[in-house]
């Protein structure tokens, strides 16, 4: 598991459990693990030299960690990654944050 990934799901085992299920139900928030995130990212086609994802519902970004992470092992084609993540649930969007900075 590459770095960014393994922040997301270190976040997700944390803010997981601090969650209570009502909220969580009242959001839909499924919080991704990085097996799933990572077996999605291996589905995308990066061999493209402009890459555009968009990622709604982000939680605390599990899924883009993976495509980043994975984009950045095959980068030597020069692709250019442009990451689009939103989310609703105002404590989310604060880890959601520190984990993919600007």
């Amino acid at each position: 598991m590459n770095a960014l990934l393994s922040l997301s799901e270190a976040l997700r085992l944390t803010v997981s459990s601090e969650t209570n299920r009502t909220h969580k139900s009242n959001f839909g928030q499924f919080m991704t693990p990085a097996a799933t995130a990572g077996f999605m990212a291996s589905l995308l086609d990066l061999d493209q030299p402009n890459i555009a994802l968009l990622d709604p519902g982000a939680g605390l970004g599990a899924l883009t960690c993976a495509v980043v992470d994975r984009w950045q092992q095959v980068r030597a084609k020069r692709s250019q990654l442009t990451a689009v993540a939103h989310e609703l649930d105002d404590d989310l969007r604060q880890h959601l944050a520190a984990t993919l900075p600007e």
